[in-house]
């Protein structure tokens, strides 16, 4: 039987003895090769991390320029649209009274020309009823004289003189 020791041997090998083996030689080259792949990864993630951490900050300041850029604009459009709802009430208000005058002119327009058609008709209305009673007044001037045989004074009705004439001065003259 194989002697105590080589069994415990066998099942608990020296370090010398494990580092020395084919299998360990193999295991640590695989060791060393994945903790250098380790380490370089390790690296490139940092490095990643770090330009990753510089395209947040990058990013969150465009975004915030954008943003400030997309407010300033906003407003100044919204200040426009104000300025120009505030012209366009002006304007309507200054259409508005200029409508209400232009009425107004329209109706006092057509108040004097009714007025002026009435006192045509007045006038026309009065100058028939003057005609009439001058032509009366020469009637009735000429039958009073006829009532009272005065041929002169019907002659100077029939004469240059007309109604408005002055019989007594028209007979001073002939009498000069």
């Amino acid at each position: 039987m194989p002697s105590r020791t080589l069994i415990v041997q066998a099942w608990h090998p020296s370090e010398a003895v494990l580092r020395e083996s084919p299998w360990f030689q193999i295991y640590l080259h695989q060791l060393s090769s994945h903790y250098t792949r380790a380490n370089d990864l390790q690296s490139r993630y940092e490095t990643s991390e770090n330009k990753l951490d510089e395209l947040r900050s990058n990013n969150y300041e465009f975004r915030e320029t954008i943003v400030t850029e997309a407010r300033t604009e906003t407003e100044a459009l919204r200040q426009q649209i104000t300025q120009k709802n505030s012209d366009l009430t002006r304007l309507r208000g200054q259409r508005d009274e200029m409508n209400a005058e232009l009425l107004e002119r329209r109706s006092r327009e057509a108040e004097k020309m009714r007025f002026a058609e009435e006192v045509e008709v007045l006038a026309k209305a009065r100058e028939e009823r003057i005609s009439f009673l001058a032509s009366e007044v020469k009637r009735l001037k000429g039958a009073l004289a006829a009532r009272q045989g005065s041929e002169g004074y019907m002659t100077f009705l029939r004469g240059e003189g007309g109604v408005d004439g002055d019989y007594i001065k028209d007979l001073e003259t002939k009498l000069r």
